[in-house]
């Protein structure tokens, strides 16, 4: 059975030969067609379903490292990231299914990709997965509409999510958390540079232009990342170090303030009456009596038998 009136959607804007935001393509191939696929800026989620595939993945931003090199002997699905180029043989005739994306978007409405951060590897890995059969149905589905001439972008879009629908209701987290390794690891290197540059930076502007990235973009990979604007919690960071060094009596306040760039004692005190609600001073006595009290609650917890020897009543 073929598609009716075939025309009309040939001439909708969202047909994907007139769109070149496409979501989806495919890439035919005979026996031992060796086929290079460059992955640009976006993602791609690749599906095979040829059997003894060789194929390797090569960063785009170090061609001398092949970071990929394997053989597999049954249809599977793997994942590309960006800056890199997949070079594929296939054994037998087959057919690439790819969806190119360029952010992360919801496994279903109620799980998202925060959901398998807790599942990234450590290390980088690179996962390919089997396809079960209800992806199977739903790739096949897609495969016919494209097949058929009804490419459409805005369609495509729907399936990549309904494919995404399928991979958090039939696959493990662990699974999916290792296919998504390289897009979840992005956000780890993310969080990692963040804490371990913040504190080197003036402003959040600054921050974003120690990363390399738009100050929009920033913010809004902050607020993905860590829950809350990037300003309010550099703040946050920056009153806990204060708080380390007026805990400790023997750093003068002087020390603190051209540490933290302070312009004058009256702008140091608006920062702690804001943040502790207390003047320098005020805090650091409070400090230092909770620390003597944490110590000498230790003390008696080490030698409980000395004091009840000593000081209970008689």
């Amino acid at each position: 059975m073929k598609p009716v009136n075939i025309e009309r959607h040939l001439g909708c804007d969202c047909y994907a030969g007139n769109n070149k935001t496409s979501a989806y393509k495919e890439v035919a191939m005979k026996p031992e067609q060796k086929e290079e696929i460059k992955s640009g800026d976006k993602t791609l989620l690749i599906f095979v379903d040829s059997s003894d595939t060789r194929y390797s993945i090569t960063n785009d931003l170090d061609p001398t490292s092949t970071d990929i090199n394997e053989t597999r002997n049954a249809p599977f699905g793997m994942l590309v990231e960006s800056n890199n180029t997949l070079s594929i043989t296939l054994g037998c005739e087959g057919t690439l299914q790819i969806f190119m994306f360029d952010r992360l978007s919801h496994l279903c409405s109620g799980y998202t990709f925060n959901n398998l951060r807790k599942y990234a590897p450590i290390t980088m890995v690179h996962r390919t997965i089997e396809i079960y059969e209800p992806l199977k149905l739903s790739l096949m589905t897609i495969h016919r509409f494209y097949q058929d001439g009804l490419q459409c972008v805005e369609i495509m879009e729907q399936k990549l999510k309904e494919v995404f629908f399928v991979l958090a209701g039939y696959y493990k987290p662990e699974v999916l958390g290792e296919l998504l390794a390289p897009l979840l690891r992005k956000e780890v290197d993310f969080k990692e540079f963040v804490i371990m540059n913040h504190y080197r930076a003036k402003s959040v502007q600054d921050l974003a232009d120690m990363r390399r990235i738009d100050i929009r973009k920033f913010n809004k990979l902050f607020k993905e990342t860590f829950n809350v604007p990037p300003y309010t919690w550099m703040l946050d960071r920056k009153a806990e170090m204060i708080e380390e060094r007026l805990a400790d009596p023997t750093v003068p306040f002087k020390d603190i303030m051209e540490e933290f760039r302070f312009s004058s004692p009256s702008h140091f005190t608006v920062f702690c009456r804001r943040q502790f609600n207390k003047t320098p001073s005020q805090h650091r006595k409070e400090l230092v009596r909770e620390e003597a009290e944490k110590r000498a609650a230790e003390r008696r917890a080490n030698n409980i038998h000395y004091y009840r020897t000593n000081y209970s009543d008689k």
